[in-house]
């Protein structure tokens, strides 16, 4: 027989009964990860915490804060396309890590094409961002050439699903 209702008793933080305080389970209630016929290998972990399960198998891998920069006083955005020489491993590296470490710079990206790096900053203002260019990209003699573009709206997406696999 069933006593209470849901609420009526106070559980340990995890513990889920159903608002039942037996332990007899009813027709339509789900499987229980003890169950036998349903049982699957999760942890404690991933039952209770959400993405857990994700996490575990390695989907996902931290966490990360959206930023209003507008709230930071870095109201333009820009990407910033330099061409590196010589192209050598060491050489892209280096100036990977300089641009990385310039506190305009938000991301940094090594790609294939006309430019060798793409760099993602955010300024305060158009005469911050000229300097940025003028200052810490023109002197750098492994920077050839470089071109920029002020970003005016950005949009992301912020749940990434698994793609499914076509015909190739």
């Amino acid at each position: 027989m069933q006593q209470g209702g849901k609420g009526d008793r106070a559980g340990s933080a995890g513990e889920s009964d159903g608002g039942r305080d037996g332990g007899e389970r009813g027709e339509t209630d789900p499987p229980r990860p003890s169950d036998g016929a349903g049982q699957q290998a999760l942890s404690a972990e991933a039952r209770t915490e959400p993405g857990g399960a994700l996490r575990n198998r390695g989907v996902i891998t931290g966490y990360r804060a959206t930023v209003d920069l507008a709230a930071l006083d870095r109201r333009v955005q820009a990407l910033i396309f330099p061409q590196i020489r010589p192209l050598s491993r060491e050489v892209i590296e280096s100036i990977k890590s300089y641009v990385a470490g310039l506190p305009e710079v938000l991301t940094v990206y090594v790609v294939a094409g006309g430019d060798d790096l793409v760099a993602h900053v955010a300024a305060q203002d158009v005469d911050q961002l000229h300097a940025l260019l003028t200052n810490r990209f023109s002197p750098r003699r492994e920077v050839v050439t470089f071109r920029s573009s002020i970003i005016y709206q950005h949009e992301s997406t912020p749940v990434v699903a698994p793609l499914s696999r076509g015909p190739r």
